[in-house]
């Protein structure tokens, strides 16, 4: 704030300084020049009493002066007598010192003696009163020549006079006449000094009074100023708190109008005085339809009055309430919604407003019931999942316990259901398995439950009461397999497939849903090994049979860590020489408790466990090392052949080949690998890209099995294969089976036609290999030219044949 008594204390002590000396400076200059023009007057008047008295008798001597130099002047007797007169007549009177001047400015004499002669011609005085003007001037002089010596610090009034000795003449000389008027100047400075007190005292004590009235303004204003703050505060707070409460109106506003959930608002009455634009997109009624009406404009009738009852009390006694309320559309259509219901009371605790909110949950619901489908059935087929029918199971057991009843599982597996999804792909396997789910629904009652557990595997629960469960249940499973016996259309293409089927039943077979299925998954199993297309029910000896599996799957993932693999190498000829081409490689298993095991036993179980992987990474290397081993004993062209299988395939085979080929540093010329028809058909594009980069590795690929499968002449043509294999099958037929003889030339000459290599294999006759010779195999492979070996008895057989050479 403006502190007006320090800036008035400042500025006014200032301004009396000021004026004080102002006027102090304006009085003692008025003083002295006044008491100049008073001595210059008594000057003048003392210049002509001199002049008066002196000029009859010195003047005439004092002019005749002219032109004599000063010494002459001063030392004449008339300057020591006329100086004698002088300071007769100006006793009494304060005259320092008298000069006299001719016309030419020259002093002719001066009361002091050494300044007779001095020339003042040009001295603006002097001028002044030989033009007969007197001039006077207050002078302050430290040290002055005077009639009586030196003086100091004196304050004279020098004055030049006219002399002119008949009144109205000519000015006949100049005097200068210097009197003191030190004692004017120290009166006049007594009185300034006492003026200056006066002028003191009386500011000052007007200064005490407007200080005392300024500083009682200033209190005045300071207070004023401290509550125009305070004012200013307060309307500033209470601008902000407007401000504040207008934004949170229009927020309020806002949101109310933009919120994505549908508000109502109405009185104690139930009258909706207000609604938002969500309530108008939700319920299609708009404001005008639904202001002045009641909520229950939008009531579907799906609740009863109890429910509006309980939601009401619950409003009245909580402030509140929440769930989900089914309502219908102006459109008519009904719609599930959240609403939240509260009451909104004023200060005095009365009911003002009711407020609902809600927002449309129908589509979240269904979406929740596909969510729950999708849990709970399968997608494809849409019968149960294996969750649900476990669900299903675990409670018709309990069921059964309770009621002392029997129920039965059905393990349903198609056959011949892979070759179909390998060579007609897996859009073809989902069409079929769609078929089979429709048949299967077909034949069960209601009250069972029939699911698809995954892959090809179906189950299905029959409950309920049954005279004979037994009978009942082998009669199901004969339509079951009727049905599914049938053929089946798919892709314009008959397709023919059957069933194995397991049965266990509660209680004889099990008390718990884990052993049912267990045991009935054993069960289904039995049907497959006794030839498939059946149906068994469940012997507690089949457990001997899945215990002994489940101990070689278990005694499999260990063989490779315990080195129980080896390998066997059965050769390859050429068919009209008999030199040996290649050999393949042949995986065996000796396990310490069996010896070797059948490859058709462990090489399926390696295969669904994807231990193959592993395995064949192992084959793979170790073929390699032995070529690098075999190296000297190896004729030219030789090649060892890995069979591959599907899993390996859809990992990433070509990163194990290259490993393979770096660690040992094989000749990848020297390695064929051998893939069938299956395998490249599920997916021919990236079978296509695969075998582009098996091949830009440098090894030998061969196409095992060709024949059995389904591939296309088309994709043959873009596989980059080096050979065909034809399959044992065709040439165990030969020559004596005219199509096997003739599928076998036929594909003799095709395999030319593509520039392929072309080998027979499972040649065990000489009429067979005849046979092929004369038709233009160039290789064959079987038992007629030696069985699979160990690798110690193939390097000697290598070692025995090295002096042979392979002849076209």
């Amino acid at each position: 704030m403006f502190r007006l008594t320090r800036y008035f204390s400042i500025a006014s002590g200032i301004a009396v300084l000021v004026i004080s000396l102002l006027f102090l400076w304006g009085y003692r200059s008025s003083e002295i020049a006044e008491r100049t023009e008073i001595s210059g007057t008594r000057n003048e008047l003392l210049a002509r009493t001199v002049a008066n008295a002196i000029w009859p008798e010195f003047g005439a001597a004092l002019m005749a002066s002219e032109g004599s130099d000063a010494l002459a002047l001063r030392d004449r007797e008339l300057t020591a007598r006329l100086r004698e007169r002088i300071r007769d007549l100006s006793a009494g009177v304060p005259v320092i010192k008298i000069k006299v001047y001719d016309l030419k400015g020259t002093a002719v004499f001066s009361t002091v003696v050494r300044e007779i002669g001095e020339d003042k011609s040009g001295n603006p005085g002097f001028l002044a009163a030989r033009d007969g003007v007197t001039m006077s001037e207050l002078v302050y002089r430290g040290r002055m020549s005077a009639t009586e010596g030196e003086i100091e610090n004196v304050n004279v009034v020098s004055s030049y006079i006219p002399i002119r000795p008949d009144p109205g003449g000519q000015v006949k000389a100049v005097f200068e006449l210097y009197t003191d008027v030190s004692g004017d100047i120290r009166e006049i400075d007594r009185d300034s000094w006492r003026l200056l007190l006066a002028i003191v005292l009386g500011f000052g004590a007007l200064y005490a009074v407007l200080l005392l009235v300024v500083g009682r303004a200033d209190r005045i204003l300071r207070r004023q100023y401290g509550a125009l703050r305070e004012n200013e505060a307060s309307m500033r707070a209470q601008n902000e708190a407007l401000e504040a409460a207008n934004r949170r109106l229009h927020m309020a506003a806002s949101v109310f109008e933009r919120s994505i959930e549908g508000i109502v608002i109405t009185d104690p009455a139930q009258r909706v005085i207000e609604v938002n634009r969500a309530f108008t997109e939700i319920t299609g009624y708009t404001s005008e339809e639904a202001i002045g009406g009641t909520p229950r404009l939008l009531s579907s009738g799906w609740h009863n009055e109890a429910f509006y009852d309980e939601m009401w009390r619950s409003v009245n006694e909580r402030g509140y309430w929440q769930g989900e309320v089914t309502n219908r559309r102006k459109s008519g259509e009904v719609y599930r919604q959240w609403l939240t219901l509260c009451a909104d009371y004023n200060d005095r605790q009365e009911l003002v407003y009711y407020i609902g909110m809600f927002y449309d949950i129908t589509e979240k619901r269904l979406s929740e019931e596909r969510i729950a489908r999708l849990a709970y059935y399968d997608a494809l087929t849409g019968l149960a999942n294996r969750r649900l029918f476990e669900d299903r199971l675990e409670n018709a057991v309990l069921l059964a316990r309770r009621q002392n009843s029997s129920l039965a599982v059905l393990f349903i597996d198609l056959d011949r259901f892979k070759p179909v999804n390998d060579s007609l792909g897996h859009k073809a396997g989902d069409a079929l398995l769609k078929q089979v789910a429709a048949r299967l629904s077909g034949i069960v009652r209601d009250c069972d439950t029939t699911a698809r557990l995954g892959g090809d595997e179906f189950g299905v629960l029959l409950a309920g009461e049954s005279f004979d469960r037994r009978q009942v249940t082998a009669a199901v499973a004969q339509r079951v397999l009727d049905a599914l016996s049938a053929p089946f259309l798919v892709e314009g293409r008959e397709i023919a497939t059957g069933a194995s089927i397991g049965i266990s039943f509660y209680p004889e077979d099990g008390s718990t849903p884990e052993v049912l299925t267990k045991h009935a998954d054993v069960a289904m199993y039995q049907s497959k090994r006794a030839g498939r297309n059946r149906y068994r029910f469940f012997l507690p000896s089949m457990n001997e049979g899945a215990l002994e599996r489940l101990g070689m799957e278990e005694n499999l993932r260990h063989a490779l860590a315990r080195d129980e693999f080896e390998l066997h190498f059965q050769p390859k000829v050429d068919t009209a020489s008999g030199a040996m081409t290649g050999a393949e490689v042949l995986l065996r298993w000796r396990q310490p408790e069996r010896g070797l095991v059948p490859p058709a036993e462990f090489i399926p179980i390696a295969e669904e466990t994807g231990l193959i992987v592993d395995i064949g990474a192992w084959v793979l290397e170790q073929a390699c090392r032995r070529v690098v081993e075999w190296e000297d004993r190896l004729p030219a062209g030789f090649r060892l052949a890995v069979n591959l299988s599907v899993r390996q395939l859809q990992g990433d085979i070509d990163e194990a080949v290259r490993h393979a080929l770096a660690t040992t540093g094989a000749d990848p010329a020297r390695i064929e690998l051998e893939l069938t028809e299956s395998m490249l058909m599920e997916d021919t594009e990236r079978a296509i890209g695969l075998m582009d980069r098996l091949s830009a590795q440098g090894v030998q690929l061969a196409l095992d099995d060709f024949g059995t499968g389904y591939s296309s002449l088309y994709y043959l043509r873009r596989f980059p294969i080096h050979r065909l294999k034809i399959d044992r099958s065709f040439v165990s037929e030969v020559p004596n089976d005219r199509s096997c003889a003739a599928i076998v030339q036929a594909t003799i000459a095709l395999a030319r036609s593509l520039g392929l290599e072309v080998i027979a294999e499972g040649v065990e006759t000489t009429d067979q290999r005849d046979f092929l010779r004369d038709a233009g195999c160039p290789e064959c492979q079987g038992y007629l030219f030696g069985a699979p070996v160990p690798g110690a008895a193939f390097a000697a057989l290598l070692d025995s044949r090295r002096p042979q050479t392979r002849t076209s």
